[in-house]
């Protein structure tokens, strides 16, 4: 048991560092090219601030536009993890998720300076209080899938003794990942909207 909650916890730190790096290269990354950013694309630029600040929003495209593409990513990584490179996957993911955030940190610290970060957190918030733990727990049970099936003796879950434990913590894992992103999804979809078209009313 020591050895399970050992083996878990070297993971998750590894996957924190693994986006902690993506986040420096990614401001790294805005820094050799601020123009390329702040000039030649207007990428959270006055004119696309302007645009979003008087945009009509339709909700339910809004849901069905975002679930797309959150189920869809959930499927992408799951479905990865079942190859051989599936841990490998994982990584890449975290370290992809760490160079996008600090990319748009940067780029919006440059246009306007500590504004530009709370626009940030409004523009996260309330959902990724749901995505952030849905995409640990995607990752980490990715990562043990991927063990499970390619590399027995490094996965160390005792309880996984054949293919209906395999298929049945497969799915336990989907339909809690899924149920936590559907809540993100509606909040993403009719919550955030009014907070952040509100917020960009006296930005």
């Amino acid at each position: 048991m020591r050895s399970i909650l050992g083996a878990r916890g070297q993971f998750r730190e590894s996957l924190w560092w693994v986006f902690l790096g993506g986040c420096l290269l990614g401001i790294v990354i805005v820094s050799f090219n601020k123009a390329t950013f702040t000039e030649n694309i207007d990428f959270l630029g006055t004119d696309m601030l302007y645009g979003m600040k008087y945009m009509e929003v339709d909700n339910s495209s809004l849901l069905a536009y975002i679930l797309k593409k959150r189920i869809g990513t959930i499927g992408w990584v799951m479905l990865l993890a079942t190859t051989y490179l599936g841990i490998v996957v994982t990584y890449a993911y975290a370290g992809w998720l760490g160079v996008s955030s600090g990319m748009l940190v940067s780029v919006a610290f440059a246009n306007y300076g500590v504004k530009g970060i709370i626009l940030l957190f409004v523009s996260v918030f309330p959902h990724y209080i749901c995505y952030i733990p849905a995409w640990i727990m995607l990752l980490k049970g990715a990562r043990e899938v991927c063990s499970f099936i390619y590399f027995p003796g490094r996965c160390k879950r005792t309880y996984i003794s054949g293919r209906k434990d395999e298929i049945r913590f497969v799915v336990s894992l989907l339909a809690k990942v899924i149920g936590v992103v559907i809540i993100g999804i509606l909040l993403e979809s009719y919550v955030n909207p009014k907070l952040l078209l509100g917020f960009l009313k006296i930005f």
